[in-house]
């Protein structure tokens, strides 16, 4: 408990660590902070005999505090999820949604979140499904309060169009169907297929310079 508590400490906010830190703790489940990620801000795997792991969580180590929260509200319904059911829900379906509501809910009654974004969090996870727009708005948020702005290199991914050219660290990917937090998309490197966040900024590339 102590250890998760002094490796969370510099990511959480200050409410929040206690419960994250006894919910890993008594569930046995391994933390990763890893070093930023252009496609995930986090993920969970299940116990894999063969990598030798058990349950697992990992998230990139320069999210703000509040995302790094929401991102690991995000990974700990994907492990609720699991355990209840297995494999066998759709990752982002009415299971997922639902752990993650009861999980948001849960957090920001015991004002872990900003006092003034209690209401628009409160908003999301009061109705299902789950919608996009508020929780991009919720991102956008977090990002402002913790002095990002659009003046950053790059845009949103989220605000290009589908069908769309940009460039991530000299590769160049077609932005393809949208799913939830991630999209679909080809990299015209290699012609394989990518699941890239919604968040992830990225540099657009004018459709003539693919010719």
């Amino acid at each position: 408990m102590h250890d998760y508590s002094n490796t969370l400490a510099p990511h959480l906010p200050t409410p929040a660590l206690p419960h994250v830190a006894g919910f890993l703790f008594n569930n046995k489940i391994s933390l990763v902070i890893s070093r930023p990620r252009q496609t995930k801000l986090g993920d969970y795997s299940f116990p894999n005999p063969l990598k030798k792991h058990g349950h697992r969580i990992s998230i990139n180590d320069n999210l703000d505090k509040n995302t790094f929260l929401w991102v690991m509200l995000h990974e700990i319904a994907h492990y609720q999820v699991f355990v209840a059911f297995g494999k066998r829900p759709k990752p982002h379906g009415d299971e997922f949604q639902t752990a993650f509501a009861k999980n948001l809910r849960f957090f920001n009654e015991r004002h872990c979140f900003p006092a003034e974004t209690e209401k628009l969090v409160a908003e999301y996870y009061s109705k299902l499904p789950l919608r996009k727009s508020l929780e991009r708005e919720i991102a956008h948020t977090f990002r402002e309060m913790a002095g990002e702005t659009t003046q950053q290199e790059g845009v949103l991914l989220s605000k290009l169009a589908e069908n769309s050219f940009f460039s991530i660290r000299g590769r160049i990917f077609k932005k393809l169907n949208t799913r939830r937090t991630r999209c679909k998309c080809l990299c015209l490197n290699n012609n394989r297929l990518y699941l890239v966040s919604l968040d992830a900024r990225v540099q657009p590339v004018a459709i003539e310079k693919m010719k």
